[in-house]
């Protein structure tokens, strides 16, 4: 039984497309299931496959990829998106995490990063390439996305302390050695925030504590 996790991938380049077929056709724990060139094609694709991750390109014809993850998540909240581009501009990348993308990758970095990218995501991680991180909280601090409620006495102290710690991108294991924890502990900590936020992944979690003013992004760290 293939019990790989599935992937799709869309990228109206089929150089890009041969390339990233051939870096995943040996890796043990994930598979490539089918390619498209445009955004339209992606989204029929992802009802159809029904996979655990997308990976897309923005620029793409027909539809492109920022619409097709908001009509992916719009079937399935659930479905994890990762934008895969070289496009590095301020309002692509807030446009995408908008439209529900989970991380968002430079597609010419290493393919170990890429896999990097997938393995944190699948985790509940979001990953960004490391020049992006506090751009993002920036951006988000000065756009008008407000994801989820807008309630921020609805965070108790250790809650407060926690998405501080999601907001500098540590992990279960670190917050909880941090705050002398247990990883279940933290877990909960997490369940019951992302509840009050009304979102469903560590990158909501980020964006309401920064557009809620929980965090504030400053260029040394929050």
């Amino acid at each position: 039984m293939n019990d790989k996790i599935k992937i799709i991938l869309a990228d109206d380049h089929q150089v890009f497309i041969d390339g990233m077929l051939l870096a995943f056709s040996n890796h043990p724990d994930y598979e490539i299931v089918a390619t498209f060139k445009n955004g339209e094609q992606l989204v029929r694709g992802a009802r159809l496959y029904k996979p655990d991750i997308v990976l897309t390109d923005i620029s793409m014809p027909v539809m492109n990829g920022i619409d097709a993850i908001e009509q992916i998540r719009r079937n399935d909240p659930d479905m994890l998106c990762i934008v895969l581009t070289n496009f590095d501009s301020d309002h692509l990348i807030l446009n995408s995490l908008e439209a529900g993308a989970f991380s968002y990758v430079n597609k010419i970095m290493d393919k170990e990063v890429i896999f990097l990218a997938i393995e944190k995501s699948l985790r509940g991680e979001p990953h960004y390439c490391d020049s992006t991180s506090q751009r993002v909280l920036r951006m988000i601090h000065q756009s008008s996305f407000v994801p989820g409620m807008q309630r921020t006495e609805l965070f108790n102290t250790n809650e407060k302390k926690i998405i501080a710690l999601f907001c500098k991108d540590k992990l279960v294991k670190e917050i909880a050695d941090e705050l002398c924890l247990g990883n279940r502990t933290v877990e909960r900590y997490k369940a019951n925030i992302m509840e009050k936020m009304g979102v469903k992944t560590a990158a909501g979690i980020v964006m309401y504590a920064v557009k809620n003013k929980l965090v504030i992004p400053d260029d040394s760290g929050i």
